[in-house]
């Protein structure tokens, strides 16, 4: 064997003191937990962000809502508004109230008659009622029949809208000359048979009792008794007249 082929002897392995070990074992344990700690603490960070990030977007969409929720219950809170008819300012139609009237209450043929709407406000406030002469009706009736009514015989009217205060009232007229027509207002005679009758107003849809009144007389009592006088006094001065030239006659031939 030569001397370069020999093995070289070993350097002998230095072993430090076990202090050394158990503290780098400490020190990479201690690092470990440090990591881990910062890991915990970056995860929890990262949820509270994105909680609070999520709390903040839904807190808009729910302040509309309880925003909305607030102005309901102040609406349920305040007084109860107008309602219907008197929303509109006009007079509820259960506190308007009609009632019909005339002149005299016996009428004879050839008299002329002046009936009356009078219309009432009774409602604890003012308002509106509709008193045109499109919306008047005057009906006659008897025995619960209509036997004339003003529609029959009028123009389209007009709209008039008027302010009541409470508790006022109002009125209007229509002369009637007592002759009855046909819906068409065509006249089927000159007067009404003597009877009693009813009057009734309606303004609209609301209606008045019936007030009476009576016909008196017959139709054209006195032409037909001039009538019979004339014919009396012609044919009394016919006879006459044959009587005088039947004693022409007898003259003659004396």
């Amino acid at each position: 064997m030569t001397p370069s082929s020999a093995p070289r002897p070993t350097a002998p392995v230095r072993r430090h003191p076990p202090e050394v070990y158990r503290r780098r074992r400490m020190t990479v344990l201690g690092l470990a937990v440090l990591i881990l700690a910062l890991f915990i603490v970056g995860i929890v960070l990262l949820v509270q962000a994105l909680s609070g990030s999520g709390d903040q977007t839904a807190k808009p969409e729910q302040e509309p809502q309880s925003a909305a929720g607030e102005a309901d219950s102040e609406q349920k809170e305040e007084a109860p508004g107008p309602q219907g008819d008197e929303a509109s300012g006009v007079c509820p139609t259960d506190q308007v109230t009609l009632t019909a009237g005339m002149d005299k209450d016996k009428y004879k043929a050839g008299d002329k008659a002046t009936m009356t709407l009078n219309v009432k406000n009774e409602h604890s406030a003012e308002c509106q009622i509709e008193v045109g002469s499109a919306s008047q009706q005057f009906i006659i009736q008897q025995n619960d029949k209509t036997v004339w009514d003003s529609a029959w015989c009028s123009s389209e009217g007009q709209d008039e809208q008027r302010v009541f205060a409470p508790g006022s009232a109002k009125k209007t007229s229509l002369t009637w000359s007592l002759v009855p027509t046909d819906q068409n207002c065509n006249k089927t005679a000159d007067s009404f048979e003597p009877g009693q009758y009813q009057l009734v107003v309606k303004l609209g849809d609301a209606a008045s009792p019936p007030h009476d009144f009576t016909v008196v007389g017959k139709p054209n009592d006195g032409k037909d008794n001039s009538d019979e006088g004339g014919k009396d006094g012609s044919d009394k001065k016919d006879d006459k007249a044959d009587q005088s030239g039947k004693e022409d006659k007898k003259d003659s031939k004396n």
